[in-house]
């Protein structure tokens, strides 16, 4: 029997969170939880679930994460460290958000892994992520300030950044030297090989995007390609193939778009395995209807 370790990053909706975790609820399957250090009251087991998990579930340390900043890395670093530890012989570890659902059973998504062993489900994407900046720059210039300023377009963390980011353009500063950077969304579904891969590349990975600018969507579309695991990409790098990681995110209506209830169809006619984002305050019945679906499947 093959075994999933899914690695979830959740700072709000609990109950949302506890939704994503019934669902995944099996015994092939393991849930890696990660809360925001910065919540004050952090999800307990027994709120998640108080009839109990047939999957291990397990609390990691928790991370300050900070839009855009390099928190970011470390909080999915150490989701994978904490899985492997634990010496189970997983087959896949796959990256959720608390607020991501599922569109497939645990069958279908086990049956799907099956008869794609060996392949890595990364997403890549240059033109969905630029938003008019050079993805480049993101890691090619040191961005001291980002933690701090976060999605802040004002204030005098974002003061700091931008004078450092114009000096530096001044006196051409470039980390990078002669790597090449790629670019896509976070969410990964990955081998434990390339699992093990990436952990032994950390000091790599801190020296090329510690400082960095929404690095998460980078380090491991650079670190896969320039790697032999590139050969195992279940995707070409075609531009913005969300068969790459198979989540369907619609970054056209929203940032991303919010699924509702009308979109229900769509979804679960879809061959991808996972969706986001969903928002119970915004629809809650989509949630539900999905949850019911799956269930009763």
């Amino acid at each position: 029997m093959n075994r999933h370790a899914y690695l979830i990053m959740a700072h709000n909706n609990f109950e949302q969170l506890a939704m994503l975790c019934r669902l995944l609820d099996d015994e092939r399957n393991d849930l890696y939880i990660m809360i925001d250090s910065k919540v004050p009251e952090p999800p307990t087991l027994n709120s998640l679930s108080d009839k109990g998990f047939t999957s291990g579930v397990y609390f990691t340390d928790r991370v300050d994460v900070r839009w855009g900043g390099y928190s970011q890395i470390k909080a999915e670093l150490t989701l994978l460290e904490t899985a492997l530890k634990n010496n189970v012989d997983y087959e896949y570890f796959h990256l959720l958000s608390g607020v991501d659902l599922p569109l497939k059973t645990n069958d279908q998504i086990c049956n799907f892994f099956d008869q794609n062993k060996g392949k890595e489900f990364l997403h890549f994407c240059e033109s969905e992520f630029s938003k008019g900046k050079s993805v480049t720059e993101r890691a090619s210039l040191y961005h001291f300030f980002q933690e701090g300023a976060g999605r802040s377009k004002s204030g005098f963390w974002y003061f700091l950044e931008k004078l450092s980011l114009k000096f530096q353009r001044i006196i051409g500063i470039n980390r990078l030297k002669d790597t090449s950077v790629y670019c896509g969304a976070n969410w990964f579904s990955i081998t434990s090989e390339f699992a093990k891969y990436i952990l032994s590349n950390r000091d790599w990975i801190y020296k090329t995007f510690s400082n960095g600018f929404c690095v998460d969507e980078l380090f491991l579309q650079t670190l896969i390609m320039n790697s032999p695991f590139r050969e195992n990409l279940y995707r070409s790098i075609e531009d913005n193939d969300c068969h790459g990681n198979m989540r369907y995110i619609d970054w056209k209506r929203g940032n991303p778009y919010n699924w509702r209830l009308e979109d229900f169809d769509e979804l679960i006619e879809s061959d991808y395995l996972f969706a986001r984002k969903f928002d119970i305050s915004t629809d809650k019945e989509i949630c539900e209807k999905i949850s019911d679906y799956l269930i009763l499947k």
